[in-house]
């Protein structure tokens, strides 16, 4: 049970329940318009609000969606989806949390939480369990002539960059480094240009965590230099 931010409904909603509640929530019931392609958030095969690929359904509900400009959520019960209302209010959704951040209330008693402390879906309006479906991972997948962009060991290690960049213990950090490094250097085909870009972007938020963190530093540049080398080493002529 990890809790998300959906930024069109302003609401906070649990990504191991599907938005079996709002209008938007299946992709297929979506405008055909509302095409990744043509999304702010759509970039080379990526999406930059997910930090992961685009899904097969080629849409979703947050198409075109302005985040907010505040970092920090003041929440009170209506800003919970109305599928979690009524078990307690918002305070006790976060305390049923395991992977909540800790519980903080302003003077009113409402939750009070920095939005980058919530989890990122893998597509929005999906539960986490068709996750690897709506991605076109799983076995199940509809066959709509896409192919996923990456294999699956860089997809997982990159990924768990991602993860561990969300905590402030650096020991999953140089775990997860280390596991890139591996997956990276075993590359036979170029990193496709939104991963590499995703690549670069984390390296360049774990050097801003791992400011003074002397090993940590030296992890990232290796990773950075085998993602260079591997890129330009296997770039078909």
């Amino acid at each position: 049970m990890c809790l998300m931010w959906c930024h069109v409904q302003r609401w906070v909603v649990d990504n191991d329940l599907p938005c079996d509640g709002c209008a938007l929530g299946q992709a297929a019931r979506l405008p055909s318009s509302w095409a990744c392609d043509t999304c702010r958030h759509g970039q080379g095969g990526m999406c930059t609000l997910t930090r992961e690929a685009q899904p097969v359904a080629g849409r979703c509900c947050h198409w075109q969606m302005v985040p907010r400009a505040e970092r920090m959520l003041v929440l009170g019960d209506d800003q919970l989806a109305p599928w979690l209302r009524g078990v307690g209010g918002v305070a006790a959704v976060f305390l049923a949390s395991p992977t909540a951040p800790p519980l903080q209330r302003d003077a009113a008693g409402q939750v009070v939480v920095a939005l980058d402390d919530l989890s990122v879906p893998l597509v929005y309006g999906v539960a986490a369990a068709g996750w690897d479906a709506a991605l076109g991972w799983g076995a199940d997948a509809p066959a709509l002539g896409w192919e996923p962009p990456l294999d699956a060991v860089r997809q997982q290690a990159i990924s768990a960059l991602l993860d561990a960049l969300e905590v402030v213990n650096p020991s999953p950090l140089g775990v997860a480094l280390t596991h890139l490094h591996e997956a990276l250097a075993q590359a036979t085909v170029p990193l496709p240009a939104g991963w590499a870009a995703l690549v670069a972007d984390l390296l360049a938020l774990g050097q801003e965590r791992a400011v003074g963190d002397a090993a940590l530093l030296a992890q990232l540049a290796a990773v950075a230099r085998v993602a260079a080398r591997t890129t330009e080493e296997t770039r078909p002529c």
